[in-house]
């Protein structure tokens, strides 16, 4: 990459029409150097959703949106999975052998003082899994990442003062 700003995209993320350009601006204009905006599940293919997806990743995403204003708030949002919008050169610092887990980077990024700054707004949609068997692997994989990031999330909590900002840490697994 050349450019000094990049967008990282998961590829079952549906964006907005404007939302490179509002992301882009919010970056710029606030001089982040990591930022993202909020993101709702997609349910734009007027097609019948399962029950499963309705309760599980709907009510998931609400509820990160929800945290994720709040964490934003005090300084300590972590990096959402589908979306990032990135200045290149500081993202590559953050990198473990070319490859970066969201949790990796949030912690790494927290612990070092720095933050992800969230835009207020969705902008962008997220393809959920049509299936239980695809939610529940999905499931299965956030809890093994989650159990491995468990010392990263503690010394993370622990550079931190206030108490507030410790509980926020803490409750990223509180969101899926």
């Amino acid at each position: 990459i050349t450019n000094q700003t990049a967008l990282l995209l998961d590829a079952d993320i549906i964006l907005e029409k404007e939302a490179v350009s509002r992301l882009l601006a919010f970056h710029h204009a606030g001089g982040y150097v990591f930022s993202s905006c909020l993101i709702f599940p997609y349910d734009g293919d007027d097609q019948a959703h399962p029950l499963s997806q309705q309760i599980v990743c709907n009510n998931r995403l609400y509820r990160q949106s929800v945290i994720q204003t709040v964490k934003n708030l005090y300084g300590c949002s972590n990096f959402p999975g589908g979306l990032q919008m990135v200045h290149f050169e500081a993202y590559k610092r953050l990198l473990k052998d070319g490859f970066l887990e969201d949790l990796t980077a949030t912690y790494s990024l927290l612990k070092s003082g720095g933050r992800v700054a969230i835009l207020p707004e969705v902008l962008a949609y997220e393809v959920e899994r049509k299936t239980i068997a695809g939610q529940f692997l999905q499931r299965v994989r956030w809890t093994i990442g989650a159990i491995q990031h468990i010392p990263d999330q503690m010394a993370t909590a622990r550079t931190r003062t206030r108490l507030i900002e410790k509980l926020l840490i803490n409750s990223y697994h509180v969101m899926w």
